[in-house]
């Protein structure tokens, strides 16, 4: 499952790219919380521009440990920019999430003994970004992230260079 999940991601990120190259992309980095286990991490995005406000988003958060649980995830969430005021965008965005959870285990005699569980789940969301200048973009975002026994809500703040 996670191998045909994966060729579907790179075959689509490949269309995508090949497609967008007129209307722009842009490369951020974020920090975020995710609440199911209290972590806090870091993240990379990849947005690229269908139209003036149409775009795609691929990016990977991974999660530092706590609560005896480490993730990472991949998403792929498309975005719809709404200017409410100069250099101020609001969008909402809906999506695809695929995670990757270890939860470290307290067994005698055993040094690392885990459980890890893989997931695939949706994202429904919002966020806002200021164009500080035209090359330089700063957001914050909240989105559920829905999947079994693991949905959560996941807030972000980062920053974008865009090409």
């Amino acid at each position: 499952m996670k191998k045909y999940f994966l060729t579907l991601v790179l075959a689509l990120a490949g269309v995508v790219l090949a497609s967008a190259a007129d209307f722009g992309t842009s490369l951020g980095a974020n920090f975020v919380y995710a609440s199911k286990h209290s972590q806090k991490g870091i993240g990379i995005n990849y947005k690229i521009n269908f139209t003036d406000n149409f775009r795609v988003s691929p990016e990977f958060q991974y999660f530092f440990s706590n609560n005896k649980f480490k993730a990472w995830d991949a998403n792929a969430n498309l975005e719809y920019t709404i200017p409410i005021i100069e250099n101020c965008n609001v969008y909402p965005l809906v999506g695809f999430s695929y995670s990757h959870w270890t939860e470290r285990m307290n067994v005698p005699n055993v040094d690392k003994a885990a459980n890890t569980y893989d997931r695939i789940g949706g994202n429904l969301g919002a966020g806002i970004e200021y164009y500080v200048s035209s090359n330089i973009a700063i957001n914050a975002e909240i989105r559920a992230q829905i999947m079994k026994n693991f949905s959560q809500c996941v807030i972000g703040v980062g920053a974008r260079y865009l090409f």
